[in-house]
């Protein structure tokens, strides 16, 4: 809990002010780095996965900032990989486990290879660090949540995640690409909202769920526009509209609830 206090308070203090620029780039780091100094730990924490090192690794991440040499910069993001890669070392016998925790190491890879700060197999930069902040949320962030709630079927756990890799693979294949994964995401994630809402009924909990209704309509709608070809907002907005929809809304106060009764005893897990 310590740990997770002081993320939130350097994050406030040091990122907010950077969100605030209005450089894109800047902006969407400063989205990751809330994963890296709160919700990363928190997540872990809540599910029993703790790494007492990968707050530090991932507060080391802040040096990258100002290293202007590019190898370094990867130098300095290869122990924030290597504790998700210690902390997946130990998941084997639990396949829900290893979904989360996989999806928070490719995360983590990409956050590394972001670091070159240029194009890499016809990837824009850009792209390679939103893939990141990909795997960080509507990854790892998103399966602890549903690891964390009870009731949750096999349908569910396992057809979004795989919903998650294919929106991956069409962001970096194009438009035509992107539509289908995304509005098959949005139908296990509305039914997850739906799910989460009848279990618990806490102001966090519903919080969670309007952000996450929001943040997906924002998704779908940019999503269309580039499919017929007709701007409903600009790249940037849907980023940043989108971004602290689902990252401070759906994911902050999912866990917040979570912590909150974090002592309750959990509902068996329904498995079809």
């Amino acid at each position: 809990m310590k740990t997770t206090a002081f993320g939130s308070l350097i994050w406030l203090v040091t990122f907010v002010p950077l969100f605030m620029t209005g450089n894109l780039y800047f902006q969407v780091t400063a989205l990751l780095f809330s994963a890296f100094f709160i919700w990363v730990p928190l997540a872990l924490r809540l599910s029993g996965d703790s790494n007492k090192w990968i707050f530090w690794a991932g507060f080391a991440q802040i040096a990258t900032l100002w290293i202007p040499d590019p190898g370094w910069r990867l130098m300095v993001s290869l122990p924030y990989l290597a504790c998700w890669i210690q902390t997946l070392l130990l998941t084997f016998n639990d396949l829900r486990r290893l979904l989360a925790l996989g999806f928070g190491m490719v995360g983590a890879l990409f956050w590394g290879v972001s670091q070159l700060r240029v194009p890499l197999f016809g990837f824009s930069p850009a792209i390679i660090l939103l893939t990141a902040v990909h795997y960080h949320f509507a990854g790892f962030a998103v399966v602890t949540l549903m690891r964390l709630s009870s009731g949750i079927s096999n349908i569910l756990f396992w057809g979004y995640g795989l919903s998650v890799v294919a929106v991956a693979l069409g962001i970096t294949m194009g438009a035509h690409y992107e539509l289908i994964p995304t509005l098959i995401l949005c139908v296990f994630l509305v039914r997850f909202s739906m799910h989460f809402c009848q279990h618990y009924r806490s102001i966090l909990a519903k919080l969670s769920a309007v952000s996450l209704g929001l943040g997906l309509a924002l998704a779908v709608a940019y999503a269309y526009g580039q499919l017929v070809g007709m701007s409903v907002m600009s790249w940037k907005a849907m980023v940043q509209s989108h971004g602290i929809f689902q990252s401070l809304g759906f994911v902050g106060c999912g866990y917040l609830h979570f912590l909150r009764h974090a002592s309750k005893p959990a509902s068996p897990v329904v498995k079809l």
